[in-house]
């Protein structure tokens, strides 16, 4: 079975996780950047996700903004872990993510853009797992 998990739900698992398995409780964004790869004629662009996790910390009585990157990798296991909480079996995850053509301005003004863009994660998973009555041994 395949679930498409936008944006906000995304937000809301990461911080969920972090504020559950490393007790971290704060904002988390998810900001798709246009970057560069590459070098001289093999220069590509490249959508990438800058995810970060927004918290305070107190240090010797005061509050510090502590601001925390979070890996595509750390977010499939946040993924996995949350599906998994739930009862389901994680298989794979797909970022769909990417660079379009927009058309910006207006009559002589209107020319074309290229932007990155970010529409949510694609997860495959198996059905809920069945719970099974526990059997007596003798």
């Amino acid at each position: 079975m395949k679930l498409r998990i936008d944006k906000e739900m995304i937000i809301s698992i990461l911080e969920k996780y972090y504020k559950e398995q490393v007790d971290i409780d704060g904002k988390v964004s998810i900001n798709p950047k246009k970057e560069l790869h590459g070098f001289g004629l093999c220069e590509t662009e490249q959508c990438v996700l800058d995810i970060t996790l927004l918290s305070k910390i107190k240090l010797l009585g005061k509050e510090i903004v502590s601001k925390i990157s979070i890996s595509e990798e750390e977010v499939m296991n946040a993924m996995k872990y949350v599906l998994e909480e739930e009862g389901y079996i994680f298989k794979s995850m797909t970022i769909d993510k990417g660079i379009d053509r927009v058309s910006v301005g207006y009559y002589t003004d209107e020319h074309t853009e290229m932007r990155a863009y970010f529409k949510g994660i694609d997860v495959e998973i198996n059905s809920k797992t069945k719970k099974l009555g526990g059997m007596k041994n003798g």
